[in-house]
């Protein structure tokens, strides 16, 4: 059976909330009622002996202001129990002997004795006597305190306490129930942001202002949605790299294998026909070399290979990047400028660095225009280079900063995202780091590397 939260906060606050305040209720209830019973008979005692020590004579007119004064009726009875003054209605004989007969055994010297009740002519009253003198003789005074107006102090001692403990208990159990209420809704809120969870909606419950255990619980649902959003994320990137890799290695495998034919082919040509221009051959042979270089790259970093690796001079690397690249910015009528001096500094790997300045260089060739212009700045900072290759095309969208060095990564509508992933690895593997920059205009990818400086035995300038 479903039980909410808010009855299990709720029923036990209650039940302690009730037997809490019935107690101090009836505390307080028996207490006033004790309080007002004293009072009654203080006022008996003061009233009884005010009139005994009394100097006045207690004519009617006198016993009639005393019964304003304090709500009681006298009577004033001789030896006899003859009535002499009272501030009732003559009774009948027979009440008066009901008087003197009830008040026998009640009189005191002192009126320390405490009164009995009495009932006369349909009326409930609280009876005392006592002994004075009056017109020189002693008489028996009874003091006839209704009880009406003892019944309303009594009623007015109890009802009060029970008035307020009843409003004590609405108004806690009222303020209990909002309290149960709201903790209920805040509890319900995070359990129904749980169940979006588990049908796969992440998005984050606003938090309150006040930080509480609850709060706390929210923020943690919020981060655990974060999490599972970024791992779903994650699972779908890597089904969909996991695809595009099967698919990208299967055409890199047939691009390969194609590039090696053309390539046999052109060698052949160049055997049977010794009279063609050698320039073109040579170049298209080595274009071919290091397409098939880039595939064999591409297919390592898919395949997550360690290929053996083979030392070169940076020059060279740079050197034949050029040579690459030269055609295409004619094509393109792009200017191509290198400047910088890599001196005698050799790189671990030569083939892998080449693949990743023609990465870079492709890149800022496609990103500029007509007339624009393409740059590689070389520096050298003891045995770590920095390489610059910079374009004035637009640049990288903003939203795609932070991910153009991962692979599948791109911007381009014919774009795999594997080129930059490829040079980010390069780096790596050679103690280095490839970075965005944007300055005055220009796109500038920035490569660095460290090698070894061999002994210097000639400069090599970079035209």
């Amino acid at each position: 059976m479903h039980w909410p939260i808010r009855n299990q906060i709720l029923l036990p606050l209650i039940t302690v909330q009730v037997f809490v305040v019935i107690c101090v209720t009836w505390l307080a209830a028996w207490s006033s009622l004790q309080r007002v019973e004293a009072e009654i008979q203080h006022r008996f005692r003061e009233l009884t002996a005010t009139i005994q020590q009394s100097a006045f004579p207690l004519t009617e007119a006198v016993l009639k202001q005393v019964r304003g004064l304090s709500g009681a009726e006298f009577v004033i009875q001789d030896s006899s129990g003859r009535g002499l003054v009272t501030t009732l209605d003559e009774p009948p004989a027979a009440d008066w002997l009901q008087l003197t007969t009830s008040t026998n055994g009640q009189e005191s010297a002192d009126a320390s004795h405490a009164a009995v009740p009495l009932r006369l002519h349909g009326v409930d009253y609280l009876a005392l006597s006592v002994f004075t003198i009056y017109q020189g003789e002693p008489v028996k005074v009874l003091v006839l305190y209704p009880g009406s107006l003892v019944e309303s102090a009594r009623y007015d001692a109890v009802s009060r306490p029970i008035l307020l403990g009843l409003l004590m208990l609405v108004l806690s159990t009222v303020a209990m129930i909002l309290v149960a209420s709201h903790i209920g809704k805040r509890i319900q809120e995070i359990e129904r942001q749980v169940a979006r969870v588990a049908e796969g909606n992440f998005e984050p419950i606003p938090l309150r202002r006040r930080r509480d255990e609850l709060r706390d619980l929210s923020a943690s649902v919020n981060q655990m949605s974060v999490q599972l959003n970024l791992m779903t994320a994650q699972i779908r990137e890597t089904e969909r790299a996991q695809l595009v890799k099967q698919l990208a290695g299967g055409i890199a495998h047939q691009l390969r294998n194609s590039l090696t034919g053309a390539r046999l082919a052109l060698q052949l040509h160049r055997r049977r026909c010794p009279q063609a221009e050698e320039e073109s051959l040579d170049v298209a042979l080595r274009q071919m070399l290091l397409t098939e270089e880039q595939i064999r790259g591409l297919v390592a970093l898919i395949r997550d290979e360690h290929r053996p690796q083979h030392p070169g001079r940076l020059a060279d690397v740079i050197r034949d990047a050029t040579a690459l690249v030269s055609p295409m910015c004619e094509h393109r009528q792009i200017r191509f400028e290198v400047s910088g001096d890599p001196g005698e500094l050799h790189v671990a790997d030569a083939d892998q660095m080449r693949a990743a300045l023609l990465n870079l260089c492709i890149n800022a060739i496609e990103a500029t225009t007509s007339g624009g212009l393409v740059r590689i700045d070389l520096a050298l900072s003891g045995n770590q280079a920095v390489i610059d290759v910079s374009d004035d095309g637009p640049g990288i969208p903003a939203d795609c900063e932070s991910k153009i060095f991962t692979p599948f990564q791109t911007s381009k509508p014919d774009g795999m995202g594997l080129g930059l992933s490829l040079v980010k690895q390069i780096a790596e593997d050679h103690a280095g780091t490839v970075s965005y920059l944007r300055r005055e205009d220009r796109t500038i990818l920035r490569l660095t590397c460290r090698g070894d400086l061999l002994p210097k035995s000639s400069t090599t300038r970079i035209p």
